[in-house]
């Protein structure tokens, strides 16, 4: 494998020195417009057909996401399919040489995760024999089906016109044979007991499953580990974990990952870290032990065509970094020399086809939103496909770095900078506090925001504070009901970090966020009135009480169970305590207010109470309402004029 490294580094080198800009050695960037950082790519998510004659892609026309088929070789486009006008397109599989299943998501902002609709379709490559498969449409005699969550299991290559799917229509796990051009469904395998996930050997029989048991009124979740021999054997209990304060704790690390290619042991992430179960002895073997508090981020498998076999993980506890489970397999050492080919920048093994001759690879990075490539295997050469974002410059954009101080209380946080290019000292600093809170983390990649903002001279600050994702379950559920305190201290003891490290300058402090990072970007000027300059509050809570009542979350039990818990939204005391509409008046920064009209998740009314306020004071403030947009701005031009003011407001108030 030396050989490939070394070829594929000088091609690269090669690529890379011709399209540099011709001045190399520039340390600071051009001021670059509005579009360069948040125009939507045109094309995102390919996938490579099991002959690698073709490409599938997701593609933005008119503001929704389609699916695009062109040929590999030419980049021509044979079909553009859409399937209805409310839901974009989102994971694509193939499932034949010149066949596509797509599963449609909600069309939502930049701050919510776009959701599983229950949709499923099928279409050839020319766009012909465009089917729904789940809901099952309706016939003459018989109702419409129910929309559904699903899952790809086999594409069984025996039988072209059909595949193994997971369908959660029920409380039993249960896979389906699945016509791909009827439509037709046909029971193929259950889980024993209702709630229970199921794990499937090779050979696609359910050899694991846990039962899942909670008791809400004693918030105690109770998982039943069972194993059988092969399906004609009978079920054996073997592991029984009980979680106690399960929705306001979190559950114990005990996650099934895959069936070891034996189809017999089983890959478990414990506390520990990776261990393989072994079912006739009943004990685990600690195979990569976990350092720290990273979560694992995504799982790496082989590209071998359907019968992928688990190779390693990734974490993040500041980079990305990558841990094998062997080094035996030959994809672990492509992945590798694929690396070492592109410095600082993440290698993503996509697909392969099934000759195993070609792979689609996809290489990203803080610098670069992504990238595909084609791999020949047999002649060890890499080509170069397609750029989500072409009209960037690599070299224009800043480096995101990890770091961490210790806060008031002892506790370790991380969070990443971004500093302008070749600047480093006593800098405006803007903190950007990511959403959720509980569960949300910043990564390391293409970043938007933090990317405008350094390019306009600011050192970029984004914050984990506790409560975010990333770091376990106790990081994130140990600090429900810290907001606007300990949470926000977090945000507080950052900034002090990065004045006392001689990076910011304390006269020049703004504080933006969106959602949750609205509330905190508020809380912030109200807590610490004379540490922020001023304060950008993006579809911000600004009174809890006005979430309790009128926000989407309210609507569901679990919803209201975690406002309950998380916020103490049932507390009139706790909600005036923590709430920074009730605090306006320590007020000292300015403030300019952004908000959708048609946010359902953090609905209009908390811009209206606030600015009324504002208004009874006589405290000035500027604000940004657009009438139909939602929770984040969606719409290209929308999005540009928000920046453009954004970064107006932050001129006036930060720079000389």
């Amino acid at each position: 494998m030396k050989q490939l490294s070394h070829l594929i580094v000088c091609l690269f080198s090669f690529y890379f020195i011709f399209s540099l800009p011709v001045n190399a050695n520039i340390k600071t960037a051009p001021n670059l417009p509005v579009e360069s950082f948040f125009k939507y790519t045109d094309f995102s998510g390919l996938e490579i057909s099991p002959t690698g004659e073709y490409l599938a892609a997701k593609v933005r026309m008119d503001g929704a996401l389609r699916l695009a088929i062109m040929e590999t070789k030419t980049n021509k486009i044979l079909s553009i399919n859409h399937f209805g006008d409310e839901n974009d397109v989102g994971v694509i599989d193939w499932v034949s040489d010149d066949r596509v299943i797509v599963k449609m998501y909600t069309r939502v902002g930049p701050l919510d995760q776009p959701a599983d609709t229950g949709f499923l379709f099928a279409v050839n490559v020319d766009g012909s024999k465009k089917r729904q498969l789940i809901p099952t449409p309706a016939k003459p005699g018989k109702a419409v089906g129910r929309r559904a969550i699903s899952q790809l299991i086999d594409i069984l290559p025996d039988e072209e016109k059909y595949v193994l799917m997971y369908i959660r229509n029920s409380a039993y796990s249960t896979i389906y044979k699945v016509n791909t051009f009827t439509g037709h469904q046909r029971e193929f395998a259950k889980s024993n007991e209702a709630n229970s996930s199921i794990v499937l050997d090779h050979d696609n029989v359910i050899r694991y499953y846990i039962h899942w048991q909670y008791d809400e009124d004693t918030d105690i979740n109770t998982r039943t580990f069972y194993y059988r021999a092969s399906k004609d054997e009978d079920w054996q209990l073997h592991k029984t974990i009980v979680d106690k304060e399960s929705e306001k704790r979190g559950n114990s690390t005990f996650k099934t990952i895959d069936i070891a290619a034996d189809n017999k042991q089983l890959y478990i992430q414990t506390e520990k870290g990776i261990e393989l179960y072994n079912p006739d002895s009943k004990r685990f073997k600690t195979i990569l032990p976990l350092e720290g508090d990273a979560e694992v981020t995504s799982k790496l498998y082989s590209t071998d065509f359907n019968n992928s076999v688990l190779l390693g993980i990734k974490r993040m506890p500041g980079y990305i970094e990558t841990s094998y489970l062997t080094n035996d397999h030959p994809d672990v050492n492509i992945r590798k020399s694929l690396s070492a080919a592109f410095p600082n920048k993440e290698v993503v093994l996509k697909g392969r086809t099934k000759d195993g001759a070609t792979m689609l690879v996809y290489v990203y990075s803080d610098k670069v939103a992504g990238e595909y490539y084609l791999f020949d295997t047999k002649k060890n050469s890499l080509s170069f496909l397609l750029s989500k974002a072409p009209e960037r410059k690599e070299s224009d954009f800043a480096d995101m770095k990890p770091f961490s101080f210790i806060a008031r209380d002892g506790l370790e946080i991380r969070g990443y900078l971004t500093l302008p290019k070749g600047k480093s000292k006593n800098l405006p600093l803007v903190q950007v506090v990511h959403g959720g809170p509980y569960g949300v983390t910043d990564d390391w990649g293409y970043d938007g925001e933090a990317q405008f903002f350094a390019n306009k001279g600011y050192a970029v600050m984004q914050v984990n504070y506790r409560g975010s994702g990333g770091r376990g379950n106790r990081f994130h559920y140990d600090h429900y009901l810290k907001m606007g305190k300990e949470m926000q201290d977090d945000l507080t003891d950052a900034v002090h970090w990065a004045i006392k490290e001689g990076i910011a300058d304390k006269e020049k402090i703004c504080i933006y966020g969106a959602s949750y990072g609205g509330y905190a970007a508020l809380m912030g000027v109200v807590k610490e009135p004379d540490l922020y300059k001023c304060a950008v509050p993006y579809v911000g809570v600004y009174d809890i009480a006005i979430q309790k009542d009128k926000s989407d979350t309210r609507l569901y039990d679990a919803g209201r169970r975690f406002l309950e818990r998380a916020w103490n939204a049932y507390d009139e005391e706790f909600v005036k305590e923590r709430s920074p509409i009730y605090h306006l008046d320590k007020l000292k920064a300015a403030l300019f207010f952004v908000h959708g009209a048609v946010d359902r998740r953090v609905p209009i009314e908390q811009y209206e109470a606030v600015s009324k306020k504002l208004d009874e004071m006589g405290y000035p403030y500027e604000s940004l309402i657009e009438e139909d947009e939602a929770h984040g701005f969606i719409d290209q031009d929308n999005r540009y004029n928000l920046y453009r003011k954004v970064e107006r407001f932050l001129a006036k108030h930060l720079k000389d």
